[in-house]
């Protein structure tokens, strides 16, 4: 019927190499629709597996002895995958957004799943504290790991796109 489910929105800092992931959810601010939170683009309910986390830059080690990692990007998160495939065109290195979580935690530990840290000196959200916490994250990792193969395919591939980022980014 032509109902909006998700949206995500970007922008790419040239000087510094990073994409700024502005908003996920839908348009007007408002969360992703209900009928798609939480599923994979298959719409199956996600099953996780345990792996290494890590900080947002591309040379980070794990901080953490393990992390759940999904085993498929949810709708919302396969759309940031697709901003960081878009923003690896221009070399970018790193993934950051200020994530509004109410206080829960659910929130973080969600984009936790897909690689995203909160930045150093940053709060670690309790249920008393719904402050914005920053996280980063590796933006090739996002990429290879949310956007869907489907969609990488019918994008150009980061080689063939040198030039244009080269003559962007000066």
């Amino acid at each position: 019927d032509g109902e909006e489910l998700a949206y995500a929105r970007g922008a790419y800092r040239v000087g510094q190499s990073m994409l700024r992931v502005l908003w996920f959810g839908r348009s007007d601010s408002q969360a992703v629709h209900s009928s798609v939170r939480g599923c994979s683009l298959q719409g199956a309910m996600l099953s996780a597996v345990e792996q290494p986390q890590t900080t947002g830059d591309s040379a980070s080690t794990s901080h953490s002895s393990e992390a759940l990692v999904t085993t498929a990007p949810t709708v919302a998160m396969a759309l940031v995958g697709s901003l960081c495939v878009l923003a690896r065109w221009f070399d970018c290195k790193k993934a950051e957004m200020m994530v509004l979580d109410n206080g829960s935690g659910r929130l973080v530990r969600h984009l936790s799943k897909f690689g995203f840290a909160a930045l150093e000196g940053d709060h670690c959200p309790t249920t008393t504290i719904d402050e914005p916490v920053s996280m980063s994250a590796c933006c090739k990792r996002v990429a290879m790991n949310c956007c869907p193969e489907e969609w990488q395919r019918t994008l150009p591939a980061e080689k063939q796109l040198g030039a244009l980022s080269r003559t962007v980014v000066r």
